[in-house]
């Protein structure tokens, strides 16, 4: 199990003791089913495998809420199947640096998680860092044709 630092805790909501204890069974069951689903290794993306007496700590449940999040926009954005396919595949993109996502998870575990969930949040529109006025835009993007066949 990993050791929460207190630094990882900024700016989440804390979670009251008997929301994690009555929480955690079911969010760690989930939590298995979607490292499964995705070929992970849950102990080394959420840092438990096990709930122990009093449930799991909060960051451990906000790393699990991550996870699904993860899932679900990767089915959003990709579909089930090629979500996991991307997922081990190595990617070239600034934030993966040549290695496969679910390396990064594995590796960082959950900051790799956060990482990877940034990346799909933004391919299907999500967040994007707040800009200042007058700051340039970093990419012009031209004018994309949808065609539905």
């Amino acid at each position: 199990m990993m050791t929460a630092d207190p630094a990882d805790l900024a700016g989440l909501a804390p979670i009251p003791p008997g929301d994690c204890e009555r929480w955690s069974p079911a969010a760690l069951a989930e939590a298995a089913f979607i490292a499964e689903a995705l070929g992970l290794d849950l102990d080394a993306v959420v840092g438990a495998t096990t709930v122990p007496a009093g449930g799991l700590d909060s960051l451990t449940l906000h790393t699990i809420g991550a996870l699904i999040g993860l899932h679900r926009a990767l089915v959003v954005v990709l579909g089930a199947e090629q979500g996991r396919e991307w997922l081990h595949r190595r990617n070239s993109g600034i934030a993966f640096g040549g290695d496969a996502p679910a390396a990064i998870m594995q590796r960082d575990g959950r900051r790799g998680l956060l990482a990877t969930r940034a990346v799909l949040d933004a391919m299907r529109g999500g967040t994007f860092p707040a800009m200042e006025v007058g700051e340039p835009t970093p990419v012009r993007l031209a004018p994309v044709r949808l065609v539905i066949a």
